[in-house]
């Protein structure tokens, strides 16, 4: 679940756009992350189907919280 989200942060940094987003990876760009998070679900997918699903919707939710209840910026 770590190598998942770690990728897909990374990728969704990259295509926003992120200023302060700087990868010192020599190798890195968009579409190595996405495939590291493709690859990451798909590995969690493989092993155990119940759990995979489970984290990846407690991760949605996580995200849409802190979305929705975060104070809004100037």
């Amino acid at each position: 679940m770590t190598f998942f989200v770690m990728n897909l942060a990374c990728f969704l940094l990259k295509i926003g756009s992120a200023p302060n987003f700087r990868p010192s990876f020599q190798f890195f760009s968009w579409q190595t992350a996405l495939l590291g998070a493709l690859s990451s679900a798909a590995a969690m997918f493989f092993i155990e189907e119940t759990y995979a699903a489970l984290a990846i919707c407690s991760l949605v939710a996580v995200f849409l919280l802190i979305h929705y209840l975060s104070p809004p910026k100037r």
